[in-house]
């Protein structure tokens, strides 16, 4: 069995410069982690006075989690508060967005980043992606990983289709690792807001899972949120109800994202 991807999604400007040195110091505390899937989760609508709010929460926080921490931790949290505060100054800015239209003015225009609500929606997710894939990348560092991506087992691409007459499909995951001697594979969805999950990517869900188990292979299939597990769970059982099936995938909320660093790929398949 052969498992390839390929990436398809749109390559957004300003992920290296302001939506990676989030990730980077958030992924070295735990605690960090948990701050930047409340923040994201929380802010996800602008106003005027959101930058106001979030340096408020993020003080918050600093008052009555952060304060217990040793020396080095604080001083990594001060870094970690400056790199969230300059990801949404800046992604709310509109000459960054001015910058994403001199760098690829089609995707500007087709996805209305000329407007700071949808910068946010857009990057936000994008963040949110980067977070997770960061925790799973390591696992797959000589093998096989890819974000954004089709999955193709044997050469076939897994795809689902659906709406009126099938006239619409989903075909791509968040984030991919596959282990090719172990048949071995991770298979990660990411939605800072659970509702975001819907039908279609559920559908999706069951063709991959369909075809994965056609093999034989071991592999993790989640669904991860930056929104409480409970929330997650209520939008799959919701899910359920419509399609009148279930699918056995994992559902990882926000208090236990930071396990997914700690998997293990089995030594025997």
């Amino acid at each position: 069995m052969k498992v390839t991807f390929q990436r398809v999604d749109d390559e957004y400007f300003g992920v290296e410069k302001y939506v990676r040195p989030v990730v980077e110091i958030a992924i070295k505390n735990n605690i960090f982690v948990q701050i930047l899937c409340e923040i994201l989760n929380t802010f996800d609508t602008y106003s005027e006075h959101i930058l106001y709010d979030i340096n408020k929460l993020l003080k918050l926080y600093e008052a009555y989690k952060i304060g217990r921490l040793d020396e080095t931790a604080r001083k990594d949290y001060s870094v970690f508060t400056q790199k969230v505060y300059d990801f949404y100054w800046t992604i709310l800015d509109d000459n960054f967005g001015e910058e994403i239209r001199w760098h690829n003015e089609e995707l500007y225009r087709k996805k209305g980043l000329r407007y700071a609500d949808k910068r946010l929606h857009r990057y936000r997710g994008i963040l949110f992606e980067e977070l997770i894939g960061a925790m799973v990348q390591e696992r797959f560092k000589n093998d096989t990983f890819c974000t954004g991506c089709r999955i193709y087992v044997n050469g076939k691409r897994i795809i689902s289709q659906y709406g009126k007459g099938n006239s619409f499909h989903k075909e791509t995951i968040d984030i991919a690792g596959w282990i090719n001697n172990l048949k071995y594979g991770e298979f990660y969805e990411c939605k800072v807001n659970p509702k975001r999950f819907e039908i279609q990517n559920y559908q999706y869900f069951m063709k991959i899972q369909n075809t994965l188990d056609e093999n034989n292979v071991h592999y993790i299939l989640a669904l991860v949120s930056a929104d409480a597990a409970e929330f997650l769970r209520v939008q799959k059982e919701y899910i359920e109800e419509q399609l009148k099936c279930t699918v056995e995938f994992e559902t990882i909320g926000r208090e236990d994202i930071c396990s997914i660093v700690h998997y293990t790929v089995p030594e025997i398949v």
